[in-house]
């Protein structure tokens, strides 16, 4: 694996903003970017699943308490 590619894929593990990284890879579209030099895994697929539904849940939870207090206020 080259360096650009283990420096890009490092990238978007660490959450970095994709135009950001385009712009840091010089390239002209962030789908080279992505399609040629960022390689994401299941496991990494998998951790991101998770994370949005841990934030679906937290988001839920949030909700809810808002909901009691508004009731609790009344």
């Amino acid at each position: 694996m080259s360096t650009a590619i283990t420096f890009c894929t490092n990238m978007v593990n660490a959450g970095i903003d994709l135009k950001s990284l385009q712009y840091l890879m010089g390239h002209s579209d962030v789908k080279v970017t992505l399609d040629v030099y960022s390689h994401i895994d299941y496991e990494r697929a998998a951790a991101e699943m998770i994370r949005l539904t841990d934030r679906k849940e937290q988001a839920a939870e949030e909700g809810k308490s808002m909901a009691e207090k508004r009731i609790c206020e009344a």
